[in-house]
């Protein structure tokens, strides 16, 4: 198993937090199907998308991010 360095994150309100990330992990596929307009690999979308979510819910949670 790969470990991984420790990362501090803040929140100031965890629950909106969570909402947050919730509606951004599902919000465009969510659209999409609503509107009958799914992508072909279906999966893969799902994968990209909780990815994409994840990546930036960590970023703008870390205390210590790093400089753009």
């Amino acid at each position: 198993m790969k470990q991984s360095a420790m990362v501090h994150i803040r929140l100031d309100d965890p629950q909106r937090a969570a909402v947050q990330f919730f509606d951004s992990v599902g919000g465009d596929l969510h659209r999409r199907a609503m509107a009958g307009i799914l992508p072909k690999n279906l999966r893969d979308a799902i994968q990209r998308s909780i990815d994409h979510a994840v990546q930036i819910f960590w970023y703008g949670i870390r205390v210590d991010r790093p400089d753009v």
